[in-house]
């Protein structure tokens, strides 16, 4: 099974050698593996660093758009079978590749994703991308391998992977790009969404991707209280959501729109807290529904809200 690899970077120069040699470390045959870098319009010596890498990889300039965009020429000039993303200061642990297309192989799947494993400067110990806490709502095969169905975020959204964790057949792809260019940096958020419109998710539960956390990644912006940052979040999200109802002729597309409006509110939440407008925020977090469905389960779940809210002011993870 032929694989491509499509890394994007902007002005990641310093980390993307790392990230292309664990490409060209794994253990899946390397006459198998088509690595393509689509810089958005670097300004630093990205061109040259690449290049060092001669005929091993692809390389495409282009203007600065975005995330997106780089990915949208990536998977066009892409001839895989299997699709992975990998964003530049990333990177894939050596059986990487090999594991996630034995899951392709035995399920029959179309789009598997993999647990991240945190890494850094501020990163102390190892320690799992917080998005592991979804797997508690989904369908678990075996040990490590789980299923997602749409049905699956009827109480609320639960994201899976960001884009480093992601990867796709090309069948399915087809289906959804080229991406709307205005959702970066959220396209790892459209693809889940999207391709619940048309199959079920298999996550691999292990620690196959590294995700760098440093002060340039989108991670930490996510984190600080810029109520700006937040606001385009909340207005990308709300396009996402948009663009899932525009697909009435699909069954799931209600569903998905709905666990998505559903994390708006959380969103919403979280923009009223950073402005101290904790009475606002309040009012957000008691629409937001969380996924236990018993009455008492919920009830206290509010409860436990409620009180970081007014005492605790810590981030709540959804």
């Amino acid at each position: 099974m032929k694989v491509s690899v499509i890394i994007c970077t902007y002005n990641y120069a310093h980390l993307i050698s790392e990230t292309i040699e664990s490409v060209l470390n794994q253990s899946y045959p390397q006459e198998k593996i088509e690595i393509i870098v689509v810089d958005d319009g670097s300004t630093d010596n990205t061109k040259e660093v690449v290049q060092k890498f001669k005929n091993k990889v692809t390389y495409i300039h282009k203007n600065n758009e975005g995330q997106t965009s780089a990915f949208n020429v990536g998977f066009n000039n892409s001839n895989g079978e299997v699709i992975f993303f990998l964003d530049s200061d990333d990177l894939f642990y050596p059986d990487k590749i090999k594991k996630v297309c034995e899951v392709y192989q035995k399920y029959n799947a179309k789009a598997v994703y993999n647990s991240l494993l945190l890494f850094g400067d501020d990163i102390k110990s190892k320690e799992f991308a917080s998005r592991n806490y979804s797997l508690n709502f989904i369908n678990k095969i075996n040990e490590n391998t789980y299923k997602m169905n749409y049905k699956d975020i009827k109480n609320s959204y639960h994201f899976l992977a960001e884009t480093s964790g992601q990867s796709y057949k090309r069948e399915l792809l087809k289906k959804i790009f080229s991406c709307p260019l205005n959702i970066s940096p959220h396209l790892d958020f459209y693809l889940q969404a999207m391709t619940l419109l048309y199959e079920d998710i298999y996550v691999l539960a292990l620690p196959l991707t590294g995700y760098r956390q440093h002060s340039q990644s989108f991670s930490s912006a996510y984190k600080s209280k810029n109520t700006d940052k937040k606001q385009k979040e909340i207005a990308k999200i709300k396009f996402i959501r948009d663009v899932l109802n525009t697909h009435i002729d699909k069954e799931p597309a209600k569903t998905i729109a709905d666990s998505i409006n559903n994390h708006l509110y959380y969103l919403k939440y979280n923009l009223e807290k950073a402005k101290n407008n904790k009475s606002k925020g309040l009012v957000y977090l008691l629409k937001y529904k969380t996924s236990p469905t018993t009455p008492q389960e919920k009830f206290k779940n509010k409860l436990r809200y409620i009180y970081q809210l007014f005492i605790d002011n810590k981030e709540l993870s959804t």
